[in-house]
């Protein structure tokens, strides 16, 4: 197997900055069609191609807006590779509001593939942190 943890990482870290530029656009590269996201609300939401993910990725950067988010903060990450081109990326994160108040935390995990050369998202489920 060809361990690609660092660039699988990479991939992962660069999908989640981008939220801080509150473009809808920058993120649908990210994502490899169809691809299944489930907040915690537990209800799914397939993003059928770029057209549909567009929408919903919109969607939910305007809900982050709205509640003043500026950025996000990883606090745990793990990345497990199952094969040469298929990996899981879990861990933990932090929404942040100017001057660094924490207003949302979650537990998140992601199922990635590599599909010509790159890494891409394939499923996501965020999930509430328990105490």
């Amino acid at each position: 197997m060809i361990h690609d943890q660092d660039r699988i990482e990479q991939v992962f870290r660069a999908y989640s900055d981008s939220f801080k530029l509150m473009k809808a656009s920058l993120l649908v590269p990210f994502y490899s069609y169809p691809a299944l996201l489930v907040d915690r609300d537990g209800r799914p939401k397939v993003l059928a191609n770029r057209v549909m993910a567009l929408f919903g990725l919109w969607l939910a950067v305007h809900k982050l807006r709205l509640a003043g988010y500026v950025e996000s903060r990883l606090t745990r990450l793990e990345i497990q590779q199952l094969s040469d081109k298929l990996a899981v990326v879990s861990g933990a994160a932090q929404r942040l509001r100017q001057g660094g108040e924490v207003f949302d935390q979650f537990n998140f995990q992601y199922t990635m593939r590599q599909l010509n050369g790159d890494w891409k998202i394939v499923a996501g489920f965020l999930y509430p942190i328990q105490d």
